[in-house]
Formats: C-alpha cells, sequence, structure tokens
C-alpha cells in the first residue's frame, strides 16, 4: 500500500521547492560528503534548474539528488506506475532510465539525451503516468 507519509511528501513538492533544493547544492564544497567527493558543478546544477522549469506544469515535480562519490547530479520519479531517472553528465547529456511497473514490466534505456530531446511526444509517451494526483 505505501507509506501514507510518502504519499504527503509526493503532494507537498512543488517544482518551487525542488528548485530550492537543487539551488542549494551551490553551498557544497569539496569535501562535503567525504573527503574525495568533489564539489558540485556550476553548469550542471544550471542544467538542472533549466531542465525543472521547462517540465510542463501538470507534471508532479521529481525529487532530486546528489551522488556523494562524483556529485551528478539527477531527478527521479517513483510512482506506483513507473521510475524515471534522469542523470544529468558533462556536455549537457542526460541519461534516462524509464522502468514501466505494469502487468509486463519493461526498461527502457536513453544513456546519451539532451534538453532538447525532451519533446513533447516523448513526454506524452515515457512521463505520462507522471500527470500531479488531484487532492
Amino acid at each position: 500500500m505505501g507509506n501514507p507519509l510518502e504519499k504527503k511528501t509526493i503532494q507537498m513538492r512543488t517544482i518551487e521547492t525542488t528548485l530550492v533544493e537543487v539551488s542549494s547544492y551551490r553551498q557544497l564544497l569539496a569535501g562535503w560528503h567525504d573527503e574525495h567527493s568533489p564539489a558540485p558543478r556550476e553548469k550542471e546544477i544550471v542544467a538542472v534548474e533549466s531542465f525543472l522549469r521547462a517540465l510542463p506544469p501538470d507534471l508532479a515535480p521529481p525529487i532530486p539528488m546528489i551522488s556523494g562519490v562524483t556529485a551528478q547530479l539527477g531527478l527521479y520519479w517513483d510512482r506506483p506506475e513507473n521510475y524515471i531517472d534522469l542523470e544529468f553528465e558533462e556536455e549537457g547529456v542526460i541519461s534516462v532510465l524509464i522502468v514501466h511497473r505494469r502487468s509486463t514490466p519493461r526498461e527502457h534505456w536513453f544513456p546519451r539525451m539532451t534538453a532538447g530531446d525532451f519533446t513533447p511526444e516523448f513526454l506524452t509517451t515515457h512521463f505520462c503516468h507522471l500527470r500531479k494526483v488531484e487532492a
């Protein structure tokens, strides 16, 4: 059935709160996670912020993440119908893993996308289960 607190968190998250969290990564300096962890790169923070601002307003906001080892930024959605993971890499590359959790689970891996590849057709096909849940 799921954790009821988790559902409440999903409903309270907005693109604005996600942007604030991503922006806060600018405060992380080298060594923030352990002595070898690099600081997040400004270009990747800007890329994630730009991506978030370009999302259709009817999509549920993603949850941001940052790797402690590489400081690579990402976004993910973990919904009953699917799991979508975006990793923002150098040179504007976005790697995308989409796992559809249906009666016949399927995975799609898109290793070298750019922000321009997230066309309305792509979003309709692969992100259709991410529409906001009405309260």
